[in-house]
């Protein structure tokens, strides 16, 4: 079996990970040079050019998002499960994301709300729209997942109207520096579900207050730090590093 254009994890001796597109050209690792050609399923161990044996296999979410090539910082994987849990971001909800950076969360988005949900992605950087939908693309396509449920609308933050939307917006989830900027810009006539992720305190103490100012209900602030831990026979440990401050993450409703 050939497989092309198929994003793989490959996986050394040492634990660390690279992700890659399998084509028909070799792939240069610090582990050696991998033959694409001579991969005849996955997963798969591999002996590279150096005889140092790999494992490739399909990324799951967490391999993809944390291994993939990006230009904004990405929402990480525990802060993505926490929006999507806490959110009550489920198959059927329609989600607007106002900031669409790298596209590690609208990723998340597109997977969460099925084919009956929407998302609809604002940025105003164009590249990193772009970015974001070929990440996308690319790890739909190995899932084997064809709907087209999500599109991104380059635009700035201020200028967004929901009135316009063909949809109704459950889930509005900002990832720019200001989102009280925009919090009273919108005229909402539905119930909401607000979410915004800020990486300093300050900037939760201001979008906490135009919440409040702007009618909107049971806020709560979480910030989640993330820990692995090593089992190897008897010696159990924490990892030495873990995975602390991301960012805070602010949810609120809004309740007509």
């Amino acid at each position: 079996m050939k497989f092309n254009d198929v994003p793989v994890i490959i996986k050394g001796p040492d634990g660390k990970k690279i992700l890659v597109v399998l084509g028909d050209r070799n792939i240069e690792t610090h582990y050696g040079v991998i033959d694409p050609l001579k991969i005849e399923k996955l997963p798969a161990r591999h002996s590279t050019s150096s005889e140092i044996e790999v494992l490739i296999y399909l990324p799951s979410y967490t391999d993809f998002v944390i291994n993939m090539k990006r230009g904004a910082q990405i929402i990480y994987p525990k802060d993505v499960s926490s929006i999507l849990l806490d959110g009550d971001i489920w198959d059927g909800a329609v989600v607007l994301e106002i900031g669409s950076g790298s596209g590690a969360l609208t990723l998340a988005l597109v997977l969460s709300v099925g084919e009956a949900g929407y998302v609809f992605s604002v940025d105003n950087n164009q590249k990193n729209q772009y970015r974001a939908s070929k990440t996308i693309e690319r790890f739909l396509q190995h899932k084997e997942i064809i709907n087209r449920n999500y599109e991104f609308i380059n635009i700035e933050a201020e200028d967004v109207d929901i009135s316009k939307f063909n949809k109704n917006i459950s889930h509005i989830i900002t990832d720019i520096p200001e989102p009280w900027s925009v919090v009273s810009k919108f005229d909402i006539k539905t119930n909401i579900k607000w979410i915004s992720y800020l990486p300093n305190i300050s900037q939760v103490q201001l979008i906490n207050e135009s919440l409040i100012d702007h009618g909107y209900t049971n806020i709560y602030i979480k910030e989640i730090i993330e820990r692995e831990w090593r089992v190897k026979g008897k010696v159990v440990r924490p990892e030495h590093s873990l995975n602390g401050h991301t960012g805070f993450l602010v949810y609120a409703d809004y309740l007509v």
